[in-house]
């Protein structure tokens, strides 16, 4: 009687270690799906951005509108900024920019004008994460290299400093480093002295901030 009975239990405990030897954990033919975590931290993180002094190069092409395109052709142009940024919306800064055009009225022709143009600004962006949007806007004075612009009747006398303006609307990508950022910007200078001529910048620029 006892051997039919260790029989039966057996026979019965045979299935179950059979059903435990080929779990799909411990076989691996079955996958285990794992839901990854959002990261919710934004990288770069605008909040560790560098804020404070910065200087800024850029180029690009310039291009005189008015009264000055009609003897000066697109030329090049290099800009310097030096400032500091107060909070990312909002900086101050002081704008260098040399110009390098050819002149052509007709009878002269292989003359080249050089031009300076210096002014402080004040930058208003609207930033979002690491772009930026900015509007810049100031005031100075224009230097010329030789009175060119006066034989043409484009200036009044033969001045080499007067007034000039700029305004600017810049695209800005702030790189995976904190100090370091570029962009796009587009530039009117403005130089009411010269009949209400201007030159146009189109520049890609780079900016180190400390």
């Amino acid at each position: 009687m006892s051997a039919a009975l260790f029989a039966l239990l057996a026979l019965a405990a045979a299935p179950a270690a059979e059903s435990s030897a080929t779990r799909p954990e411990e076989t691996g033919e079955v996958g285990v799906v794992v839901n990854k975590e959002i990261d919710p931290t934004v990288f770069p993180d605008p909040r560790k951005f560098s804020r404070g002094f910065f200087v800024e190069a850029a180029t690009g092409p310039s291009v005189p509108l008015g009264p000055s395109a009609k003897v000066l052709s697109p030329g090049f142009s290099f800009s310097a900024r030096v400032g500091y940024e107060i909070r990312r919306f909002i900086a101050f800064d002081l704008h260098a920019t040399g110009l390098l055009q050819r002149y052509d009225d007709g009878v002269l022709r292989r003359e080249l004008l050089g031009q300076g143009v210096y002014t402080g600004e004040l930058r208003l962006g609207v930033p979002f994460r690491r772009f930026m949007i900015a509007a810049h806007g100031g005031g100075g004075v224009v230097q010329h290299s030789n009175n060119l612009l006066q034989i043409a009747g484009v200036a009044a006398d033969n001045r080499r400093f007067g007034v000039a303006w700029d305004a600017a609307l810049a695209f800005d990508i702030h790189s995976l480093n904190r100090h370091m950022s570029g962009g796009f910007i587009a530039t009117f200078i403005g130089m009411p002295a010269l009949r209400g001529s201007g030159t146009l910048l189109l520049q890609l620029y780079f900016r180190y901030t400390r």
